[in-house]
């Protein structure tokens, strides 16, 4: 059996080695970027439908949840709370929606039409995919009595998390394509705004860390997807 399967192994090696010979030498560099976006989009989806299906098995509840926000609760100091309630702002409605319509905007003026579509779809697209599955699975948010902010409609997945992670992870994606110069700054900076504002949701008990932590895999897998048809 193992002397008959070394031929296989090197035919299906000779026809691998035949594909990649005929693709420009920029698709070859590509491979394995593409790869890992579509595992990250399909790992999202999967993961996505696992804390779905956990809920509602579970009455909507899960430990790892409560166990969490009872370790947020204990840690509590009214400085951090008070960066978390200014950090939770830059995923709130208000601010991403003229910032999205502004960046719009200013890449259609500045003809980088691609750029400018693809930006719009991704804020509109996680925006309303966001809301259709809050009412879908119109999970109540955490005791409202441990508030440290005022928010209202169902909790998962989180919109802040969700939106945030679509907008952000779009205006990286146009920077690296588009402004080559500014790339590194600018996914740092859009990492660590679109993860503290995650983590000030689950601090400020308002979300569930799973409400956050779907939130962000569903809004990067958005513009991810959209990338290669949209933006190139």
């Amino acid at each position: 059996m193992l002397a008959n399967s070394e031929p296989e192994v090197t035919s299906l090696g000779i026809f691998a080695n035949a594909i990649r010979s005929r693709l420009p030498g920029r698709s070859k560099r590509l491979l394995p970027a593409i790869g890992v976006r579509w595992f990250f989009v399909l790992g999202s989806v999967f993961a996505f439908g696992e804390v779905a299906r956990k809920l509602h098995h579970s009455g909507q509840q899960l430990e790892l949840d409560l166990r969490l926000l009872r370790w947020l609760e204990l840690h509590r100091g009214p400085r951090l709370t008070s960066a978390m309630r200014v950090m939770t702002q830059l995923g709130s409605v208000e601010l991403l929606t003229p910032l999205s319509t502004l960046l719009t905007v200013g890449l259609w003026v500045e003809r980088k039409r691609r750029a400018a579509l693809f930006l719009g779809v991704t804020a509109l697209g996680s925006t309303l995919m966001n809301q259709l599955l809050k009412i879908a699975f119109a999970r109540d948010r955490p005791d409202s009595s441990l508030h440290l902010s005022r928010t209202t409609g169902f909790a998962f997945p989180s919109g802040h998390s969700m939106v945030s992670a679509a907008i952000y992870g779009a205006v990286a994606m146009v920077a690296s394509t588009r402004y080559p110069k500014l790339a590194w700054a600018t996914n740092t900076a859009c990492s660590v705004i679109v993860l503290g504002v995650g983590a000030s949701r689950a601090y400020l008990h308002v979300h569930y860390p799973s409400d956050v932590a779907t939130g962000w895999a569903l809004g990067l897998s958005w513009p991810l997807s959209l990338q290669p048809l949209i933006l190139r």
